[in-house]
């Protein structure tokens, strides 16, 4: 991959932490209980954390040596359908099925990182994500599973 390709794939990475940050927005809005609306809301702010992480690593550590080898990411594999007009239920799935696949980019842009450093920073990010969709799988078990 070459610094424009992956210049490219921070590009896409960081719109979908801003994606993430408006959808946990509007989720809010329909959390039933006080405590979901705090929780929601901490995982909103840690995904406008892995903006401002994304950000500085493009100013500060993009080198040739920190661009990960991966021969072809398949970005289309990353994408979420439009999460517009759904209930609850609904965006507990989205919400699972955005963590899983943000965890599934940054777990191969950490596999094929020649930096040990930067394999850290993305390997950071898909374990953060991957908790992110753990605590929706629980919700989606504890609000939706067990009321059906």
């Amino acid at each position: 991959m070459n610094r424009n390709q992956f210049e490219n794939i921070l590009d896409f990475a960081i719109e979908r932490e801003w994606e993430a940050v408006r959808f946990y927005h509007r989720m809010l809005h329909d959390a039933p209980t006080i405590a979901l609306m705090e929780a929601i809301r901490e995982i909103e702010l840690m995904e406008r954390q892995h903006v401002e992480i994304l950000e500085q690593f493009r100013k500060t550590g993009l080198t040739a040596k920190t661009i990960p080898e991966v021969e072809n990411l398949q970005i289309g594999e990353y994408l979420v359908p439009s999460a517009e007009n759904q209930n609850y239920r609904e965006m507990l799935v989205t919400a699972m099925q955005r963590e899983d696949l943000s965890y599934k980019l940054y777990k191969t842009l950490a596999e094929g990182s020649r930096d040990r450093s930067v394999a850290n920073l993305f390997e950071k990010l898909a374990v953060e994500e991957i908790k992110h969709k753990n605590y929706f799988e629980r919700l989606y078990d504890t609000e939706v599973l067990r009321e059906n």
